[in-house]
């Protein structure tokens, strides 16, 4: 009967370290980049400017760029809110010449353009689909004349993911807005820290019983058990600290969602924004 149970203890022992390997993997896997909301949902409302998105798909992932910039440029060719002339306009919705195929060029290149001052590719996402890659990209164009003196930036997250990732591992992932992987962080190091004290708890047990036993075969028999809890709570204990160092160090370096913070004109004299974020 002891050694049945002790092969019983020695099986879960290696699901539990099955268990572990899958969560460092999961937690690898999971860091890949999340799409940005406004790829596949709606574009951010800015107050100085205009978002516009476009989605280019082709084999060559500079041509799906390509085409990408020219899907928005001609949503900022429609749109009358903008500050763009009637001759600019008539260049993008030509979609040809000389001009257009320079202004295109120019913001690939440099993501910004002469053309049209203002106009700015905020940021840009990409996924493969088959053989072809998605590229989905956002661009802003000025929607007042004095667009320097209202612009949109954005704002970084400073030390704010960290102390929450600090406090309840994975926190600081789901406020960047990798919610998938904050929330599998966060399961997998409380149940490996569950498992770990659990474990110390019942090695602590299996060492009184080997003491208090009076038959030789009582005593090695706990004193085995002990050291299989002891070994689970070991290595459920560093798998633990392993994820929690990992939602630290991602927590600090993986890029969150960017945040689209409004600076109202200062107009004469001094101008302050404040924003409050939790």
């Amino acid at each position: 009967m002891g050694i049945l149970s002790a092969f019983s203890c020695v099986s879960d022992f290696g699901a539990r370290m099955i268990l572990f390997t899958f969560w460092i993997v999961g937690a690898v896997l999971c860091s890949h980049a999340k799409a940005p909301d406004w790829a596949k949902g709606s574009v951010p409302e800015g107050r100085c400017f205009a978002y516009f998105k476009g989605i280019g798909e082709a084999s060559s992932p500079s041509e799906a760029r390509r085409r990408a910039l020219e899907a928005a440029l001609v949503e900022v060719a429609m749109n009358r809110e903008v500050v763009v002339d009637a001759r600019t306009r008539s260049i993008i919705s030509e979609r040809g010449g000389k001009v257009y195929e320079e202004f295109v060029r120019e913001v690939l290149t440099s993501g910004k353009s002469q053309l049209i001052q203002g106009l700015k590719i905020v940021e840009e996402y990409t996924e493969p689909k088959g053989d072809s890659e998605v590229w989905y990209l956002l661009v802003m164009v000025p929607k007042v004349l004095d667009w320097s003196r209202c612009m949109e930036k954005v704002k970084g997250y400073g030390l704010r993911p960290l102390w929450r990732s600090a406090l309840v591992p994975g926190w600081g992932q789901i406020y960047k807005g990798h919610k998938a992987k904050g929330k599998f962080l966060m399961i997998a190091t409380l149940v490996s820290a569950s498992v770990s004290i659990s474990a110390y708890a019942a090695a602590e047990r299996e060492g009184s019983l080997a003491l208090s036993s009076r038959r030789e075969a009582d005593r090695k028999y706990h004193r085995d058990m002990e050291d299989i809890f002891r070994s689970v709570s070991i290595l459920s204990g560093i798998a633990a600290g392993g994820l929690y160092v990992y939602s630290l160090v991602d927590a600090a370096a993986t890029p969150g969602k960017k945040i689209y913070a409004l600076v109202p004109p200062s107009g004469p004299g001094l101008g302050i924004g404040v924003e409050i974020r939790w």
